[in-house]
């Protein structure tokens, strides 16, 4: 979101990687010189309650504050959980036309005095990100997934969605045409949500998610963890 001109805080850089590869690239972090975490099964960043999906493996980037749940971590994600209606991940450069991705480094991102990075510089090694209208629909889809879930992100996903509402929208880098016509409504929503009725909110993303499920386009929610087996049972469907 940073690049997109989103004055957001950091938690530190988070990559999407193929699931196949999840390993190879953590052999390769390692390999760089990333120190592994030290904590295992008892890190903060993979237990309590996170607001956010935890990723597949990670390493602190300020090792000296592991015991600070707020630290900045590099995290690696399955694209199967984040991704999944998006085509598989290439290690050639996006087209200039690419619906789906684009570089850090575009010029047709913001230049804000407000927040965000804007484009990075062109010498950095080239970072390939989704598209602002293909970030938009992939925060829609998060959120019909783990909507009222116990696992909480929905939250997450809804502030995303707010963020871009608030700071993508005016500089016109969603383009509607690209985007899924079920998700017109709700989007067009989001953007007029100080004039309609609180109610509409809800009302449109329950249509989507409705809409996707009798699609069988909508994937079971992300799991909750660390809950005890007592609490699980009693939350049964809400926590797988």
């Amino acid at each position: 979101m940073w690049t997109f001109g989103i004055p957001t805080v950091s938690s530190g850089p988070q990559f999407i990687v193929p699931d196949h590869l999840i390993q190879p690239a953590y052999r390769t972090l390692l390999a760089a010189g990333f120190p592994p975490c030290q904590e295992g099964g008892n890190c903060l960043q993979l237990r309590g309650n996170r607001s956010s999906p935890r990723p597949e493996e990670h390493f602190h980037l300020y090792p000296e504050l592991v015991d600070d749940v707020h630290t900045d971590i590099l995290g690696l994600y399955k694209k199967s959980n984040l991704l999944w209606t998006l085509p598989d991940l290439e290690l050639k450069l996006p087209a200039a036309d690419d619906p789906n991705f684009m570089l850090a480094s575009d010029e047709r991102l913001p230049k804000t005095p407000d927040g965000g990075s804007g484009p990075w510089p062109s010498f950095l090694h080239p970072v390939r990100i989704l598209t602002p209208t293909r970030f938009l629909e992939t925060q829609i889809l998060l959120h019909c997934r783990d909507y009222l879930h116990a696992n909480c992100y929905s939250a997450h996903w809804n502030a995303n969605l707010t963020y871009i509402a608030e700071y993508v929208k005016p500089h016109n880098l969603i383009k509607e045409e690209d985007l899924d016509p079920r998700f017109l409504p709700f989007w067009r929503t989001m953007v007029d949500l100080n004039n309609l009725p609180p109610q509409s909110f809800k009302e449109e993303l329950s249509k989507v998610r409705q809409k996707l499920i009798e699609d069988n386009e909508l994937p079971p929610p992300a799991p909750v963890y660390n809950v005890e087996p007592d609490v699980a049972q009693k939350l049964g469907p809400y926590v797988t």
